[in-house]
Order: C-alpha cells, then sequence, then structure tokens
C-alpha cells in the first residue's frame, strides 16, 4: 500500500528565501517545538494540522513552504492546493539548522 504523503509533488521548484518577493507569502508548516528558536517576522507560521482551519488567514494565493522533511512538504503542498493556493516553491530546513545561516543541509530535495 502506497500512502499519497510519500508520492512526489513534481513541478515545485526548491527557492532560496533571499529570491521571494513581497507578494508571495511564506509559510512555515514545522510544528512549534521544531521553530520555536527561529522565528522571522516576514514568516507565516502555520503547522500543517492548522491549514485546514486557518487558510482564510493567508494574505495571497500565492505561497512558497519551508518544510523540515519530504513528507511535511507533500502533504502541506497538497493540502495548500486543495484550498486554491498556487505553491511556488518550498525551502527544506534540516532540524539543526537556523533560518539565518542558510546552510544546504536539506533533508528533502
Amino acid at each position: 500500500m502506497i500512502y499519497k504523503r510519500y508520492v512526489p509533488v513534481y513541478g515545485i521548484k526548491k527557492l532560496d528565501k533571499m529570491l521571494l518577493s513581497e507578494e508571495i507569502t511564506l509559510i512555515d508548516v514545522r510544528e512549534y517545538n521544531e521553530v520555536y528558536y527561529t522565528k522571522d517576522a516576514s514568516v507565516l507560521h502555520m503547522p500543517i494540522p492548522y491549514l485546514g482551519r486557518n487558510y482564510r488567514d493567508i494574505p495571497t494565493k500565492q505561497v512558497a513552504i519551508i518544510a523540515s522533511d519530504r513528507i511535511s512538504r507533500n502533504v502541506s503542498i497538497r493540502e495548500l492546493r486543495k484550498y486554491g493556493f498556487q505553491v511556488i516553491g518550498f525551502y527544506c530546513v534540516a532540524e539543526r539548522e537556523v533560518m539565518t545561516k542558510r546552510v544546504a543541509t536539506s533533508t528533502c530535495s
């Protein structure tokens, strides 16, 4: 049995946070305990379980996501697409990586 969360989502580019514009909302879908030390005012923090009930709080229809792994990336992209958002890219952060360093240690290539 293959679960949908393991099937890759095609057509979504890996992005560098520095390249994003103002009309794109950056959504961090990691859990609260994973991001407590990397708070960034320009990022909307909304863990995956909250996407369904809080998607109206996302200010723009074009979004990019920050995820910690492939499964989180796939699930969040599918969830956001279900509510009519255009996911233009993703940025993966390893658990110990701090956003300000922007180290290339990705776990969701």
